[in-house]
Parts: structure tokens; C-alpha cells; sequence
């Protein structure tokens, strides 16, 4: 399935949302949207500082990163889709704000990375031990002079 045709389905999925609980509520669903868009604006509110405060603990306590940098970009993404006016996309945003339910999707988003990033040769970016090896190559370049 293309992606302009997910955001198509994406894009009707909220306006019928929003329709639908229209319907219900009449004039009050303006209210839930602004609300949405308060609750996503405060989830986003130092969420870059939260996450390198969080990738500093993992490093100071020998931990992996990667659980921490993937934890505040699904937390981000929530905060994201809260602002987004529907409520399709807020009830998702709230399924990735449950913590059991990020940390699963977190594990497969850490698994799919994986499995997606490999050297030229084939073999995985992470050894056994969890640690990704790369290699690096210096390079100077002369700045020209000018005068």
C-alpha cells in the first residue's frame, strides 16, 4: 500500500471522527480539540531536554541509549498526533503515552532498525554485546587562502 494512500485514509479516518463525535456532542467537540491541542503542546514542552537528561542516565549507568532515544521520540510522536485535530490520531497519541504499550513498541521499533541498518558486507550494525561498531576516516582539507 502506497503512502499517499495510508494519509488519504488517514485524512477521512479523522474528519469522520470528528463528524461522528460532533454528532454526539455538538458544540463541546470544539472544546475536546483545543484541549487536545493543550495536552500536545505540554507533552512537547521540553521533551528534547527530557530526552538527553535520559540518554545521560543510560550512559552514566552503563545502559543502552537507544532504549532512551526511541522512548522520548514515541513520547514525542504522541504529543505530536495530539496536536493533529482528530480523534483517531488522539487515541493513538494516548496508546503510545501508556507506558507498557510504548515500551513493546519500542522494542519492535529498536528490532526493525536493527534489522534494517547493516554494514556492506552484510553483517549487523550491533555485535553481540549490543554495541554498534563503526568505523571512521579522517579527512583534511586544505582551506584555500584567500587574499
Amino acid at each position: 500500500m502506497s503512502y499517499g494512500l495510508l494519509f488519504l485514509i488517514a485524512i477521512v479516518a479523522e474528519v469522520a471522527s470528528v463528524v461522528v463525535v460532533a454528532s454526539w456532542l455538538g458544540g463541546w467537540t470544539l472544546l475536546l480539540l483545543v484541549a487536545s491541542v493543550v495536552m500536545g503542546l505540554t507533552v512537547l514542552s521540553g521533551r528534547g531536554l527530557a530526552i538527553m537528561r535520559d540518554v545521560g542516565v543510560a550512559m552514566r549507568g552503563g545502559g543502552s541509549v537507544t532504549a532512551a532515544i526511541v522512548d522520548g521520540a514515541l513520547i514525542a510522536l504522541a504529543g505530536v498526533l495530539l496536536i493533529v485535530p482528530g480523534f483517531v490520531s488522539d487515541l493513538a497519541a494516548l496508546i503510545l503515552l501508556v507506558r507498557p504499550l510504548r515500551g513493546r513498541l519500542a522494542g519492535r521499533a529498536t528490532a526493525g532498525i536493527r534489522t534494517r541498518f547493516r554494514h556492506a558486507d552484510g553483517t549487523p550494525i550491533d555485535g553481540p554485546d549490543g554495541v554498534i561498531d563503526v568505523e571512521a576516516t579522517e579527512r583534511r582539507v586544505e582551506q584555500p587562502r584567500l587574499d
